[in-house]
Protein backbone atom coordinates (compact mmCIF):
# COMPACT_ATOMS: atom_id res chain seq x y z
CA UNK A 1 0.00 0.00 0.00
CA UNK A 2 1.41 3.43 -1.32
CA UNK A 3 0.31 6.50 0.25
CA UNK A 4 -0.31 9.42 -2.30
CA UNK A 5 -0.18 12.74 -0.48
CA UNK A 6 1.91 16.29 -1.44
CA UNK A 7 3.18 18.69 0.20
CA UNK A 8 3.49 22.49 -1.37
CA UNK A 9 6.20 24.09 -1.10
CA UNK A 10 5.88 27.97 -2.60
CA UNK A 11 5.27 29.81 -6.01
CA UNK A 12 5.15 27.43 -8.33
CA UNK A 13 6.82 24.56 -6.90
CA UNK A 14 3.47 24.63 -5.24
CA UNK A 15 1.35 24.41 -8.26
CA UNK A 16 3.56 22.03 -9.89
CA UNK A 17 3.37 19.70 -7.00
CA UNK A 18 -0.23 19.57 -6.63
CA UNK A 19 -0.71 18.90 -10.74
CA UNK A 20 1.88 16.19 -10.98
CA UNK A 21 1.64 14.68 -7.86
CA UNK A 22 5.11 15.22 -7.39
CA UNK A 23 6.53 16.31 -3.70
CA UNK A 24 8.86 16.12 -0.45
CA UNK A 25 8.91 12.40 0.69
CA UNK A 26 7.16 11.79 4.02
CA UNK A 27 7.40 8.01 5.56
CA UNK A 28 4.52 6.96 6.95
CA UNK A 29 4.15 4.12 9.68
CA UNK A 30 1.63 1.27 9.16
CA UNK A 31 0.11 -0.05 12.32
CA UNK A 32 -3.17 -2.29 11.59
CA UNK A 33 -4.68 -0.35 8.69
CA UNK A 34 -3.20 2.99 10.75
CA UNK A 35 -1.15 5.21 8.81
CA UNK A 36 0.63 7.47 10.58
CA UNK A 37 3.42 10.48 9.54
CA UNK A 38 6.35 11.41 12.06
CA UNK A 39 7.05 14.86 12.71
CA UNK A 40 9.61 15.24 9.97
CA UNK A 41 11.04 13.71 6.81
CA UNK A 42 13.54 10.75 8.21
CA UNK A 43 15.32 7.95 7.00
CA UNK A 44 13.59 4.84 5.36
CA UNK A 45 13.07 2.35 7.93
CA UNK A 46 10.98 -1.29 8.66
CA UNK A 47 7.38 -1.21 8.79
CA UNK A 48 7.04 2.44 6.90
CA UNK A 49 6.02 3.23 3.46
CA UNK A 50 6.77 6.70 1.33
CA UNK A 51 4.33 8.95 0.96
CA UNK A 52 3.44 13.13 0.43
CA UNK A 53 1.06 15.01 2.44
CA UNK A 54 -0.81 17.50 0.44
CA UNK A 55 -1.66 21.02 1.90
CA UNK A 56 -3.79 23.11 -0.67
CA UNK A 57 -5.30 26.30 0.48
CA UNK A 58 -8.91 26.35 2.21
CA UNK A 59 -10.72 27.36 -1.54
CA UNK A 60 -8.32 25.09 -3.61
CA UNK A 61 -6.64 28.32 -5.21
CA UNK A 62 -3.04 28.14 -4.97
CA UNK A 63 -1.90 31.76 -4.36
CA UNK A 64 1.69 33.36 -3.77
CA UNK A 65 0.86 33.49 -0.10
CA UNK A 66 1.45 29.89 0.64
CA UNK A 67 4.84 29.54 2.04
CA UNK A 68 6.86 26.39 3.13
CA UNK A 69 4.94 23.90 5.35
CA UNK A 70 7.68 22.33 7.40
CA UNK A 71 6.36 18.96 8.84
CA UNK A 72 5.84 19.88 11.85
CA UNK A 73 2.07 17.88 12.01
CA UNK A 74 0.82 14.45 13.01
CA UNK A 75 -1.37 12.96 10.50
CA UNK A 76 -2.83 10.06 10.48
CA UNK A 77 -5.17 8.43 8.11
CA UNK A 78 -7.43 5.59 8.40
CA UNK A 79 -7.54 3.14 5.89
CA UNK A 80 -9.33 0.27 7.79
CA UNK A 81 -13.15 -0.72 6.35
CA UNK A 82 -14.59 1.45 9.37
CA UNK A 83 -14.18 5.35 9.06
CA UNK A 84 -16.74 6.31 11.34
CA UNK A 85 -14.27 7.82 14.06
CA UNK A 86 -12.85 10.21 10.97
CA UNK A 87 -13.52 12.44 8.27
CA UNK A 88 -12.76 12.97 4.45
CA UNK A 89 -10.01 15.42 5.36
CA UNK A 90 -9.12 18.16 7.73
CA UNK A 91 -8.13 22.10 8.42
CA UNK A 92 -4.80 23.11 9.76
CA UNK A 93 -3.56 26.57 10.18
CA UNK A 94 -0.31 27.25 9.15
CA UNK A 95 1.32 30.92 9.14
CA UNK A 96 -2.48 32.30 9.62
CA UNK A 97 -3.32 30.52 6.64
CA UNK A 98 -5.80 27.69 6.78
CA UNK A 99 -5.40 24.54 4.88
CA UNK A 100 -7.24 21.52 4.00
CA UNK A 101 -5.14 18.17 4.48
CA UNK A 102 -7.08 15.56 2.45
CA UNK A 103 -5.57 12.13 1.08
CA UNK A 104 -5.67 9.06 -0.90
CA UNK A 105 -3.49 5.43 -0.93
CA UNK A 106 -3.20 3.00 -3.98
CA UNK A 107 -4.70 -0.19 -2.73
CA UNK A 108 -2.65 -3.66 -3.62
CA UNK A 109 -4.94 -3.26 -7.42
CA UNK A 110 -3.18 -0.02 -8.48
CA UNK A 111 -6.95 1.62 -7.43
CA UNK A 112 -6.50 5.05 -5.89
CA UNK A 113 -8.90 5.02 -2.58
CA UNK A 114 -9.91 8.32 -0.15
CA UNK A 115 -9.11 7.54 3.12
CA UNK A 116 -10.35 9.24 6.29
CA UNK A 117 -7.92 11.73 7.62
CA UNK A 118 -7.25 12.97 11.43
CA UNK A 119 -4.97 15.98 12.01
CA UNK A 120 -3.44 15.67 15.67
CA UNK A 121 -2.22 18.98 17.22
CA UNK A 122 1.11 17.82 18.46
CA UNK A 123 1.50 21.11 20.99
CA UNK A 124 -1.79 21.33 22.04
CA UNK A 125 -2.12 17.39 23.15
CA UNK A 126 1.91 17.15 23.85
CA UNK A 127 1.10 16.77 27.76
CA UNK A 128 -2.69 17.47 27.84
CA UNK A 129 -2.37 14.57 30.26
CA UNK A 130 -0.96 16.63 32.89
CA UNK A 131 -3.15 19.65 32.80
CA UNK A 132 -4.48 20.18 36.07
CA UNK A 133 -1.32 18.59 38.30
CA UNK A 134 1.31 20.87 36.58
CA UNK A 135 1.73 24.18 34.72
CA UNK A 136 3.71 22.81 31.83
CA UNK A 137 3.52 25.99 30.17
CA UNK A 138 5.44 27.55 32.82
CA UNK A 139 8.12 24.33 32.68
CA UNK A 140 8.40 25.70 28.92
CA UNK A 141 10.55 28.69 29.38
CA UNK A 142 12.16 27.06 32.00
CA UNK A 143 16.32 26.26 31.15
CA UNK A 144 18.11 23.51 32.81
CA UNK A 145 21.89 22.89 32.26
CA UNK A 146 22.55 19.73 32.24
CA UNK A 147 26.64 18.41 33.28
CA UNK A 148 27.08 15.27 32.56
CA UNK A 149 24.27 12.91 29.98
CA UNK A 150 25.44 9.84 31.44
CA UNK A 151 23.64 6.90 33.12
CA UNK A 152 21.46 9.36 35.85
CA UNK A 153 21.68 12.42 33.99
CA UNK A 154 20.21 11.16 30.38
CA UNK A 155 17.29 9.47 32.43
CA UNK A 156 16.66 12.91 34.67
CA UNK A 157 16.72 14.51 31.22
CA UNK A 158 14.19 12.33 30.09
CA UNK A 159 12.17 12.46 33.02
CA UNK A 160 11.92 16.11 32.45
CA UNK A 161 11.29 16.28 29.08
CA UNK A 162 8.14 14.54 29.61
CA UNK A 163 6.88 16.51 32.45
CA UNK A 164 7.10 19.69 30.19
CA UNK A 165 10.95 21.52 30.19
CA UNK A 166 11.35 22.63 26.94
CA UNK A 167 15.22 24.09 26.87
CA UNK A 168 17.89 22.28 28.03
CA UNK A 169 21.80 22.84 27.90
CA UNK A 170 23.66 19.66 28.00
CA UNK A 171 27.94 20.03 28.40
CA UNK A 172 29.88 16.05 28.33
CA UNK A 173 32.85 15.63 26.35
CA UNK A 174 32.17 11.48 26.14
CA UNK A 175 30.89 8.99 23.92
CA UNK A 176 28.61 6.31 23.27
CA UNK A 177 29.86 3.05 24.40
CA UNK A 178 28.34 -0.31 24.27
CA UNK A 179 28.84 -0.80 27.58
CA UNK A 180 26.96 2.33 28.69
CA UNK A 181 23.47 0.76 26.40
CA UNK A 182 21.86 -1.09 29.38
CA UNK A 183 22.01 1.81 31.36
CA UNK A 184 21.63 4.83 29.78
CA UNK A 185 18.62 6.12 27.64
CA UNK A 186 20.14 6.04 24.00
CA UNK A 187 20.89 2.93 21.89
CA UNK A 188 22.83 1.04 19.88
CA UNK A 189 22.02 2.95 16.84
CA UNK A 190 24.14 5.47 18.98
CA UNK A 191 27.12 4.12 19.49
CA UNK A 192 29.94 6.43 19.15
CA UNK A 193 28.34 9.65 19.49
CA UNK A 194 28.70 12.11 21.51
CA UNK A 195 26.36 11.89 24.84
CA UNK A 196 25.20 14.96 24.02
CA UNK A 197 24.18 14.60 21.15
CA UNK A 198 22.23 11.30 21.32
CA UNK A 199 20.17 12.76 24.31
CA UNK A 200 19.21 16.18 22.32
CA UNK A 201 17.77 13.83 19.51
CA UNK A 202 15.64 11.68 21.89
CA UNK A 203 14.38 14.73 23.76
CA UNK A 204 13.05 16.33 20.26
CA UNK A 205 11.58 12.98 19.46
CA UNK A 206 9.77 13.49 22.78
CA UNK A 207 8.93 17.36 22.36
CA UNK A 208 9.90 18.94 18.61
CA UNK A 209 9.39 22.21 19.91
CA UNK A 210 12.28 21.98 22.43
CA UNK A 211 15.80 24.16 22.41
CA UNK A 212 18.67 22.40 23.01
CA UNK A 213 21.71 23.51 23.04
CA UNK A 214 25.53 21.08 23.35
CA UNK A 215 28.98 21.33 24.06
CA UNK A 216 31.05 18.65 23.63
CA UNK A 217 33.61 19.23 26.38
CA UNK A 218 34.62 18.99 29.93
CA UNK A 219 33.93 21.68 32.67
CA UNK A 220 37.08 22.92 34.20
CA UNK A 221 39.02 25.90 34.93
CA UNK A 222 40.49 26.22 31.57
CA UNK A 223 36.34 26.76 30.31
CA UNK A 224 34.87 28.56 33.55
CA UNK A 225 33.60 31.92 31.35
CA UNK A 226 32.06 29.28 29.58
CA UNK A 227 30.22 27.85 32.45
CA UNK A 228 29.40 30.95 34.25
CA UNK A 229 27.89 32.31 31.49
CA UNK A 230 25.78 29.09 30.78
CA UNK A 231 24.42 29.37 34.73
CA UNK A 232 23.69 32.54 34.12
CA UNK A 233 21.29 30.93 31.30
CA UNK A 234 19.79 28.57 33.25
CA UNK A 235 16.98 28.29 36.02
CA UNK A 236 18.33 25.11 37.95
CA UNK A 237 21.76 23.09 37.02
CA UNK A 238 22.08 19.78 37.74
CA UNK A 239 25.56 17.80 38.21
CA UNK A 240 25.28 14.36 37.45
CA UNK A 241 28.63 13.64 35.88
CA UNK A 242 31.41 11.61 37.22
CA UNK A 243 34.74 14.50 38.84
CA UNK A 244 34.99 15.71 41.63
CA UNK A 245 36.85 18.60 40.52
CA UNK A 246 33.98 19.15 38.00
CA UNK A 247 30.97 19.22 41.17
CA UNK A 248 33.27 21.56 42.70
CA UNK A 249 33.61 24.01 40.35
CA UNK A 250 29.97 24.22 39.16
CA UNK A 251 28.97 23.97 42.84
CA UNK A 252 30.98 27.39 43.14
CA UNK A 253 30.02 28.86 40.15
CA UNK A 254 26.03 28.44 41.19
CA UNK A 255 26.60 30.08 44.44
CA UNK A 256 28.67 33.05 43.38
CA UNK A 257 25.43 33.33 40.78
CA UNK A 258 23.02 32.42 42.64
CA UNK A 259 21.92 29.58 40.92
CA UNK A 260 20.65 26.99 42.66
CA UNK A 261 21.81 23.39 41.91
CA UNK A 262 21.45 19.64 41.90
CA UNK A 263 23.94 17.12 42.67
CA UNK A 264 23.29 13.28 42.12
CA UNK A 265 25.04 10.05 41.66
CA UNK A 266 25.36 6.10 42.28
CA UNK A 267 27.41 4.12 44.77
CA UNK A 268 29.61 2.16 43.64
CA UNK A 269 28.05 -0.93 41.68
CA UNK A 270 25.08 1.34 42.22
CA UNK A 271 24.32 -0.42 45.36
CA UNK A 272 22.72 2.77 46.60
CA UNK A 273 23.04 6.26 45.85
CA UNK A 274 22.75 10.11 46.75
CA UNK A 275 20.93 13.76 45.81
CA UNK A 276 22.54 16.80 47.15
CA UNK A 277 20.30 20.27 46.51
CA UNK A 278 22.11 23.02 46.76
CA UNK A 279 20.24 26.60 47.33
CA UNK A 280 21.51 29.98 46.38
CA UNK A 281 21.65 30.82 49.81
CA UNK A 282 21.15 29.85 53.32
CA UNK A 283 21.89 26.27 52.74
CA UNK A 284 25.45 23.83 52.80
CA UNK A 285 27.07 23.55 49.54
CA UNK A 286 29.14 20.27 47.90
CA UNK A 287 32.14 21.82 49.09
CA UNK A 288 30.62 21.22 52.90
CA UNK A 289 29.59 18.18 51.68
CA UNK A 290 32.26 16.53 50.20
CA UNK A 291 34.49 15.97 53.13
CA UNK A 292 31.76 14.19 54.49
CA UNK A 293 31.75 11.40 51.24
CA UNK A 294 32.71 8.00 51.89
CA UNK A 295 35.47 7.04 50.01
CA UNK A 296 33.06 4.53 47.74
CA UNK A 297 30.14 7.59 47.59
CA UNK A 298 30.44 7.63 43.58
CA UNK A 299 30.00 4.90 41.32
CA UNK A 300 32.29 6.08 38.63
CA UNK A 301 34.87 8.38 40.21
CA UNK A 302 37.19 5.49 40.62
CA UNK A 303 39.79 5.55 37.67
CA UNK A 304 39.46 1.79 36.93
CA UNK A 305 35.87 1.84 36.36
CA UNK A 306 35.92 2.47 32.83
CA UNK A 307 38.33 -0.50 32.51
CA UNK A 308 36.44 -3.17 34.71
CA UNK A 309 33.97 -3.97 31.97
CA UNK A 310 36.58 -5.28 29.54
CA UNK A 311 38.25 -7.18 32.15
CA UNK A 312 38.03 -10.36 33.63
CA UNK A 313 38.08 -9.29 37.09
CA UNK A 314 35.76 -10.91 39.09
CA UNK A 315 32.57 -9.03 39.94
CA UNK A 316 29.05 -10.01 41.61
CA UNK A 317 26.51 -10.80 38.98
CA UNK A 318 24.26 -7.60 38.92
CA UNK A 319 21.12 -7.77 36.72
CA UNK A 320 18.81 -4.38 37.19
CA UNK A 321 21.84 -2.15 37.10
CA UNK A 322 19.47 -0.08 35.45
CA UNK A 323 16.60 -1.04 37.82
CA UNK A 324 19.04 0.90 40.84
CA UNK A 325 20.07 3.58 39.10
CA UNK A 326 15.98 4.88 38.36
CA UNK A 327 15.46 6.17 41.88
CA UNK A 328 18.02 8.46 42.22
CA UNK A 329 17.36 9.77 38.39
CA UNK A 330 13.48 10.53 39.57
CA UNK A 331 14.25 11.79 42.90
CA UNK A 332 16.48 14.33 41.28
CA UNK A 333 13.90 15.23 38.84
CA UNK A 334 11.49 15.60 41.52
CA UNK A 335 13.81 17.99 43.09
CA UNK A 336 14.25 19.99 40.30
CA UNK A 337 10.86 20.33 39.39
CA UNK A 338 9.67 21.75 42.70
CA UNK A 339 12.45 24.24 42.50
CA UNK A 340 11.75 25.03 38.97
CA UNK A 341 7.70 25.31 39.78
CA UNK A 342 8.26 26.93 43.49
CA UNK A 343 6.42 30.07 42.86
CA UNK A 344 3.72 28.23 40.92
CA UNK A 345 0.44 27.43 42.57
CA UNK A 346 0.30 23.19 41.30
CA UNK A 347 -1.00 20.17 43.30
CA UNK A 348 3.07 19.94 44.20
CA UNK A 349 2.90 22.36 46.79
CA UNK A 350 2.45 19.82 49.37
CA UNK A 351 5.79 17.99 49.07
CA UNK A 352 7.89 21.61 49.78
CA UNK A 353 7.20 20.11 53.38
CA UNK A 354 8.26 16.57 52.53
CA UNK A 355 10.82 17.72 50.38
CA UNK A 356 12.53 20.13 53.18
CA UNK A 357 15.88 18.03 53.31
CA UNK A 358 19.32 19.05 51.78
CA UNK A 359 20.55 15.72 51.39
CA UNK A 360 18.84 12.33 50.30
CA UNK A 361 19.81 8.63 50.40
CA UNK A 362 18.77 5.59 48.69
CA UNK A 363 19.81 2.36 49.59
CA UNK A 364 19.05 -0.77 46.86
CA UNK A 365 20.71 -3.14 49.11
CA UNK A 366 22.99 -4.00 52.06
CA UNK A 367 25.94 -4.02 50.28
CA UNK A 368 29.20 -6.32 51.97
CA UNK A 369 31.88 -4.46 53.06
CA UNK A 370 30.21 -0.88 52.89
CA UNK A 371 28.86 1.24 56.09
CA UNK A 372 25.16 0.03 55.73
CA UNK A 373 25.86 -3.77 55.45
CA UNK A 374 24.07 -4.43 58.98
CA UNK A 375 20.92 -2.10 58.06
CA UNK A 376 17.66 -4.18 59.22
CA UNK A 377 16.21 -6.35 56.48
CA UNK A 378 13.58 -4.46 54.71
CA UNK A 379 10.99 -7.45 55.64
CA UNK A 380 7.67 -6.19 56.92
CA UNK A 381 9.52 -3.73 59.09
CA UNK A 382 8.39 -0.09 58.91
CA UNK A 383 10.77 1.21 61.65
CA UNK A 384 14.65 1.36 61.54
CA UNK A 385 17.01 1.88 58.92
CA UNK A 386 16.18 -0.09 55.76
CA UNK A 387 16.92 -0.48 52.34
CA UNK A 388 14.53 1.38 49.43
CA UNK A 389 13.24 3.93 51.14
CA UNK A 390 14.26 7.50 50.84
CA UNK A 391 15.98 9.50 53.88
CA UNK A 392 16.06 12.72 53.94
CA UNK A 393 18.96 14.38 55.68
CA UNK A 394 19.77 18.16 57.00
CA UNK A 395 22.98 19.34 57.55
CA UNK A 396 24.81 22.69 58.13
CA UNK A 397 26.96 24.71 56.29
CA UNK A 398 30.50 24.30 57.48
CA UNK A 399 32.02 27.76 58.80
CA UNK A 400 35.30 27.10 57.64
CA UNK A 401 33.68 25.93 53.89
CA UNK A 402 35.65 28.58 51.34
CA UNK A 403 32.55 28.53 49.12
CA UNK A 404 30.34 29.18 51.48
CA UNK A 405 31.22 29.63 54.81
CA UNK A 406 33.84 32.81 56.68
CA UNK A 407 36.98 31.23 55.57
CA UNK A 408 38.95 34.28 56.29
CA UNK A 409 37.72 34.04 59.96
CA UNK A 410 37.98 29.92 60.26
CA UNK A 411 42.03 30.81 59.24
CA UNK A 412 41.66 33.76 61.93
CA UNK A 413 40.75 31.63 64.52
CA UNK A 414 43.19 29.21 63.69
CA UNK A 415 46.31 31.10 63.75
CA UNK A 416 44.58 33.68 66.66
CA UNK A 417 44.74 36.08 64.72
CA UNK A 418 42.79 39.85 65.14
CA UNK A 419 40.87 40.24 62.16
CA UNK A 420 40.00 44.41 62.66
CA UNK A 421 43.49 44.67 61.30
CA UNK A 422 42.03 45.90 57.81
CA UNK A 423 45.56 44.62 56.17
CA UNK A 424 45.13 40.90 58.14
CA UNK A 425 42.04 40.18 56.78
CA UNK A 426 43.17 41.15 52.88
CA UNK A 427 45.80 39.00 53.32
CA UNK A 428 44.19 36.17 54.62
CA UNK A 429 41.36 36.70 51.76
CA UNK A 430 44.47 36.30 49.52
CA UNK A 431 45.34 32.94 50.73
CA UNK A 432 40.85 32.03 50.08
CA UNK A 433 41.48 33.07 46.50
CA UNK A 434 44.35 31.22 46.37
CA UNK A 435 43.03 27.68 48.16
CA UNK A 436 44.76 27.81 50.43
CA UNK A 437 43.36 26.05 53.65
CA UNK A 438 45.63 26.57 56.29
CA UNK A 439 47.77 29.30 58.10
CA UNK A 440 51.22 29.01 58.73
Amino acid sequence: MKSQFCATVDGSDAERAVRKRDAIPVWFTVRDGIVFTSLGPRAHAEGTIEGVIQLVDRDDSLQSRLRTAPIQLCVQLDTSPDHSSNQLDAVIHIDGVKYRVSGTVIDERGKEQPCRIQVVPVRKELYSRARGLIETSVLADKTVFFKGVGSVGSTVIRLLAQSGVQKFIFMDQDRLEVANVIRHEAGLSDIGRYKTKAMADIVRNKNPYAEITTYEEKASDKNIDLVRELVRQTDICIDTGDQREGKLLLNRVCREEGTPLIISGAFRRAYGGQVLRVKPEGSACYQCFVQMLAKDASAYTDPEAETIAYSDRPVPIEPGLSVDIEPIAQMTAKLALQELLKDQDTTLRSLDEDLEANWYLWLNRREQGSQYESWDPLGYGIDGMRVMRWYGINFEAAPSCPVCGDFVQHLAEQANIDLSDDGVRELLSHCEINGEDHAG
